[in-house]
């Protein structure tokens, strides 16, 4: 529903953008735990002083503020990053092989 809503958004404003949409059969917890050590090294953020009201803002106060313990309500930040990054891995691996031109 999430990327329908942003795909829906973009296009209402004349933008183009292509999301791509994959289900998921694992716990969200255990996705998130998995992947928060991935999260943690790859993932540049910006300094709470470049944020003081934004979207953004709201994005990292559900980030940090996610808890293994009891029931999260707000884990929908730290699963969407838990999901790129099962993405991300997804692509590497990739071979290129560089050919001569045949003409």
């Amino acid at each position: 529903r999430t990327a329908d809503k942003i795909s829906d958004m973009v296009k209402s404003r004349g933008g183009k953008c292509r999301i791509t949409k994959h289900r998921t059969t694992t716990n969200k917890l255990t996705k998130i735990i998995v992947n928060s050590a991935w999260i943690k090294a790859n993932c540049l953020f910006f300094d709470e002083k470049c944020y003081p009201s934004s979207a953004y803002k709201n994005f990292m106060r559900q980030m940090t503020s996610f808890t293994q313990n009891g029931k999260a309500k707000h884990d929908d930040v730290p699963d969407a990053l838990a999901q790129y990054a099962l993405y991300t891995d997804s692509l590497i691996g990739n071979v290129v092989q560089v050919t001569r031109r045949p003409f």
